[in-house]
């Protein structure tokens, strides 16, 4: 009975390795494949740099980068997290429309379509600057006229010019005119003009100079020369409300005329100048006897008599700002003293403002928009503005029903 328990256990076990080794030759195996990471694609590092230009513009630039494995790669430029433009292919981007004394991230994210890389950097922007201008430039058909202005530390005009520039590159360039002031003391002392080419053979020139007591104007000398016809005004002032001047006209033997005058002033609470009489000495006739009114700093209105002439402004700020304190008794064109531009249309008033001293140094808050005589437009102006609140352009028509554009450049002051 032991024996045969045995033999049954050695049977079953010698079957179930049978059974065993048949179900593996029947099962059927799988072969292992590999798998290979696909590539991972990256975008190298990059810099980016700010040149803060002004307080409302900067310029970002960034060096090109690279992509693994190679491909096109765009960028885009963001302000602030605020995307400005998308999807560029350039290394430079213009930021415009800035504040003053703020605080900027710029960002720019390099791309293709499957990884990105991205740098940003954080810039201030300046606090604004006051401007002044330095060029005035007249694109015509065939030449360019362009008016210079140049300035010292202080701040005074040192020298402006207009310069005529032809397309032609056979004709020279024609300095038309040419002004230089001198100064002491923080005063002008004189301003001499020069002029050519107006008429052939004919020789311009213009001469004013100043002298001083106890830092206050005493007397100048106002000349004229009209190809050697010279008109000289000498000024002497006698009290705060008044002076007397001297008409000399000489040719080429020498003084042929001389008259005398006298001017009353009266000026209001401001110190403004609000009433003007000038007096021919030798006939005792009044010869001018005007008023004048203000607003917000520009002079408004000048009435002579029957005559009216008003003066309409922008809000902008007025582009002729520098110090002139000069007499430009040759600029047919152009009335600087005052904060006028292209007086074309009407010689009164600026024929006599012009020899005013209050107006040698009075400088208009805006810029005028309008002349009106009595009541009729003379003349008008039209303006584009920078953002400075500056005129940016000029356009008027002068007298010969020429259409006049102007393009006005500035520098920021240090």
């Amino acid at each position: 009975m032991i024996y045969s328990k045995k033999i049954w256990a050695i049977v079953f076990l010698i079957l179930s390795i049978l059974m065993v080794s048949c179900g593996s030759d029947d099962e059927t195996t799988t072969p292992v494949i590999e798998e290979i990471p696909e590539e991972v694609s990256t975008i190298a590092a990059f810099e980016i740099t700010v040149d803060v230009v002004n307080f409302y513009r900067a310029m970002v630039t960034w060096e090109a980068t690279t992509s693994n494995p190679p491909s096109d790669i765009l960028y885009d430029v963001y302000l602030n997290n605020t995307l400005l433009e998308a999807g560029l292919e350039v290394f430079s981007y213009e930021l415009e429309a800035l504040e003053e004394s703020t605080s900027y991230t710029v960002k720019v994210i390099a791309k293709n379509d499957i990884a990105e890389s991205a740098s940003e950097l954080v810039f201030n922007t300046p606090e604004r600057k006051e401007i002044r201008l330095v060029e005035v430039r007249n694109e015509g058909e065939n030449t360019s006229g362009i008016q210079g202005y140049e300035y010292n530390k202080q701040g005074y005009i040192l020298h402006r010019d207009m310069v005529l520039k032809f397309n032609d590159p056979s004709i020279p360039n024609w300095e038309v005119y040419n002004h230089s002031y001198t100064y002491e003391n923080d005063k002008v002392v004189e301003d001499r003009g020069n002029y050519s080419g107006f008429y052939a053979g004919i020789s311009l020139s213009a001469r004013a100079n100043y002298t001083y007591h106890n830092n206050q104007l005493s007397s100048f000398i106002l000349r004229g020369n009209y190809d050697g016809y010279e008109t000289r005004r000498t000024h002497t002032i006698t009290s705060a409300t008044s002076y007397s001047y001297v008409r000399e006209q000489f040719d080429f033997v020498g003084l042929y005329e001389t008259v005398n005058y006298s001017v009353d002033l009266i000026f209001n609470g401001s110190n403004q100048l609000i009433g003007y009489e000038e007096v021919n000495v030798d006939s005792n006739q009044v010869v001018h006897n005007m008023t004048f009114e203000y607003e917000n700093g520009d002079l408004t209105k000048i009435t002579q008599g029957a005559i009216i002439f008003e003066i309409q402004y922008d809000t902008a700020n007025n582009f002729l700002r520098y110090t002139n304190n000069g007499f430009v008794p040759l600029d047919g064109n152009e009335m600087s003293s005052s904060g006028f531009h292209a007086v074309v249309t009407s010689s009164f008033p600026f024929n006599i403002i012009r020899r005013i001293p209050f107006f040698l140094t009075h400088q208009n808050t805006n810029n005028p928009i309008a002349f009106l005589r009595n009541g009729v437009p003379v003349q008008t102006f039209e303006y584009e503005y920078n953002e400075y609140n500056y005129p940016s352009t000029l356009n008027f028509t002068n007298n010969s029903n020429d259409e006049v554009f102007l393009n006005l450049t500035y520098e920021e002051i240090e």
